[in-house]
Parts: structure tokens; sequence; C-alpha cells
């Protein structure tokens, strides 16, 4: 199951675009003021909290990695 926003109103293109674009490549052509924003939004959000989860076990060695750079770049120019 995927989020989408209670409080607005649901439109049937933006609800089945959404629901295209979190199961395969998908490219909105829609005219100004359709909701573009509330669609990368939804699916941003969707996408985020689906494949976060498996990552969650390598963020530690993700956060190793930034410091170790962080460290060298600054080493580097002392």
């Amino acid at each position: 199951t995927w989020l989408y926003p209670k409080d607005l109103t649901l439109r049937d293109y933006q609800f089945r675009i959404v629901s295209s674009a979190l199961r395969q490549n998908t490219l909105a052509c829609l005219p100004t003021g359709l909701g573009k924003t509330l669609i990368a939004a939804v699916v941003m959000l969707n996408f985020y909290r689906l494949v976060s989860l498996p990552l969650a076990a390598e963020s530690i060695y993700m956060y190793m990695h930034v410091q170790l750079c962080a460290c060298a770049h600054w080493c580097r120019w002392w």
C-alpha cells in the first residue's frame, strides 16, 4: 500500500499517474496547474518509504564513508 493525501481533492488522473509511476518509469506531461508537483511529491514520499527500509542496515556504512571523506577533505587543506 502507499500513501496519498486525504486532505486534497482526489483527481483521478493524478491518482492514476502516481500509481503508474510507483510501478514503472513514467513521464507526466500536464498543463500548468494540474498537479505535477503534487504527483512528484507523492511519488517521492512513497518511493522513499518503500526503498529506504532495506537500506537501513547499510546506513552506518554510508555515515562512516561520509565521515572519512570529510576527514580526508579537511586534512588535505591543513
